[in-house]
């Protein structure tokens, strides 16, 4: 991966983020990466935009909405967590209708 600027990432590399309590923004509006990996912050209150605008994301986001949701104790701030993420893929459309509106999706 490239550390040249967030916009060029081409993948999201294995951070360890299990004490993160703070992820707003924290991968928002990268157009390189193509997947959303698994990520375990059990600790996160907010995740507001976290993927927001990573339309080229082929798969994972519905796999990472399941995550954050069934934490023991889900993220307080999640608005627009997922919005727009994987739009311009059709499999990341099928995962965005799978994901409540509340969360970014486009699930009623």
């Amino acid at each position: 991966y490239t550390t040249q600027h967030p916009m060029h990432l081409t993948s999201i590399p294995p951070f360890d983020l299990r004490n993160a309590i703070n992820l707003e923004d924290a991968f928002g509006n990268n157009l390189g990466i193509t997947e959303v990996p698994e990520i375990d912050a059990p600790k996160a209150t907010d995740i507001r935009h976290i993927f927001m605008n990573c339309v080229n994301v082929e798969s994972g986001a519905y796999a990472q909405y399941l995550r954050f949701s069934g934490q023991a104790k889900p993220p307080a701030q999640y608005d627009k967590a997922f919005l727009n993420c994987g739009s311009d893929t059709e499999s990341g459309r099928a995962e965005l209708q799978q994901i409540p509106a509340s969360w970014g999706g486009t699930a009623e």
